[in-house]
């Protein structure tokens, strides 16, 4: 068994700080990790069997599906926490990491803040996450997974089947786990009205959503009512066509 751990607080801030160095962003180009101590990590309650091999190839759906079934033992309150998702990039992860995101194909002067983003989880905002390279994996499964569904995964695999999806759908309105749901479930019973331009027209539709968020709580609507909303746009998203 494979105890879950988390980072310190102070060694992340430390370690934030150390990304001033040369030397420190080297190692991350090289996919080598910061040196770290037994006191600068702490234990969670969480044991796995073992961690998953995540691999570029795999493409991301597969790994978001092998770190969701690994860390399902896991609730809210901890996958909200900054210091697991540091961990986990850092340690179990740091090979998949450096292949995924990969350092020394960025400017020097913009390699300590692309680490910070996508190694570390800066703020508590849902976009924070999903920059992260592993929490993105995790939250991305944790918020589609549907057990009710002939496959569990459907929508999962729909939402990391577009690189915009991670971009759009989890901004004030992707924080509703249900209207993640029904969007996607939209998308998938509607494959016609998203056959072309299919970017675009998920981005239009997120604006005309949002939108309307403005003046009606979406998530507060049923998913049926929420997928009604949505399909009130139908002619206008068919219309999209650049």
């Amino acid at each position: 068994m494979e105890r879950i751990k988390v980072f310190s607080t102070t060694y992340i801030n430390q370690l934030g700080q150390r990304l001033q160095s040369k030397e420190t962003v080297a190692g991350y180009v090289e996919g080598r990790a910061p040196n770290f101590s037994s006191s600068d990590t702490k234990d969670t309650v969480i044991e796995v069997d073992t961690f998953p091999i995540l691999t570029v190839a795999n493409g991301d759906y597969e790994n978001a599906r092998l770190l969701f079934e690994m860390l399902k033992g896991i609730d809210r309150t901890l996958a909200s926490d900054q210091r697991l998702w540091a961990w986990l990039a850092h340690v179990p992860f740091m090979k998949y990491m450096g292949e995924r995101w990969p350092v020394g194909e960025q400017p020097g002067d913009k390699r300590s803040g692309y680490i910070l983003g996508h190694w570390f989880v800066k703020t508590q905002a849902s976009t924070s996450y999903m920059r992260h390279g592993i929490a993105m994996l995790w939250w991305g499964a944790f918020t589609t997974y549907s057990p009710e569904r002939d496959d569990p995964f459907e929508l999962t695999r729909e939402f990391f089947s577009m690189q915009d999806y991670t971009r759009t759908i989890f901004g004030s309105l992707g924080r509703s786990d249900k209207f993640s749901r029904a969007l996607l479930e939209y998308v998938v019973e509607n494959p016609d009205l998203f056959s072309a331009h299919k970017e675009a027209r998920i981005r239009f539709l997120m604006r005309r959503l949002n939108y309307a968020g403005g003046y009606k709580i979406i998530p507060n609507l049923s998913m049926p009512d929420i997928k009604k909303l949505i399909d009130h746009y139908k002619d206008a998203v068919g219309d999209i066509n650049s």
